[in-house]
């Protein structure tokens, strides 16, 4: 006790050689909770982010598929998703699995006159948007990153990355058409409607991202019943 009186009377004498350490140390433990708390709930978002987007909890997927993915080869996806689907909820019924496919290809914008008047890198992700249980729309938080125009309501719809539609000049309501390759190797020239543009946050996406119904890219691509990831 007499020590504790000792010490607390030294630093009131002198004041200002005791602020600056109380000052020093108030500082280090703020920053100690805060970042204690930070770090932990970016972890959180990022790994939910990506299982999401991207990864899943599992993800199913040939192994050809798998080894070459970042070249997203569509001969070497899954013909027949819907069986396999059937198949992991009974044997996993506890977890939810969806079908996806993901592809590349190029945008191409006519004008009055048919003639090409803008073009661009497309990547694109098929998702089950238009079925009655599916929760894609909730997984990629569609609805909350909609900036203009609407969901789609049809197969031949789809959704675009509003910065690419600022590249291609285009807006919802307008026709894009597809350039790419079908499962079996053809060139594929398809035309969709933009139903609405999105924005994701994340700068890789805007650029260049572009969201379809299932339906629609399966068609477009000559994957009947196909996927490249569950």
């Amino acid at each position: 006790m007499i020590m504790i009186k000792f010490l607390w009377k030294g630093l009131l004498r002198d004041r200002h050689r005791s602020l600056f350490p109380v000052i020093t140390t108030s500082i280090g433990v703020m920053l100690v909770v805060f970042l204690s708390a930070w770090l932990p709930g970016v972890m959180d978002d990022s790994i939910r982010h990506n299982a999401n987007f991207s990864t899943g909890h599992v993800k199913v997927t040939t192994k050809g598929y798998w080894e070459l993915q970042h070249q997203m080869p569509l001969d070497l996806a899954m013909d027949d998703a819907k069986q396999i689907i059937s198949d992991l909820k009974e044997q996993f019924p506890d977890m939810e699995w969806t079908a996806r496919i993901r592809f590349g290809g190029l945008l191409d914008v006519a004008g009055e006159d048919g003639e090409t008047i803008a073009q661009g890198p497309a990547s694109a992700i098929a998702l089950d948007l238009l079925g009655k249980d599916s929760k894609e729309i909730e997984r990629f938080n569609i609805r909350q990153g909609l900036v203009q125009g609407r969901l789609p309501e049809n197969p031949n719809e789809i959704l675009l990355a509003e910065k690419l539609a600022i590249q291609l000049g285009v807006k919802p309501g307008d026709t894009v058409t597809l350039f790419g390759s079908t499962m079996y190797g053809s060139m594929t020239f398809y035309n969709f409607t933009i139903a609405g543009l999105l924005s994701f946050g994340v700068s890789a996406m805007d650029r260049s991202t572009i969201i379809t119904p299932l339906e629609g890219a399966r068609f477009a691509l000559d994957m009947d019943g196909g996927a490249t990831e569950i």
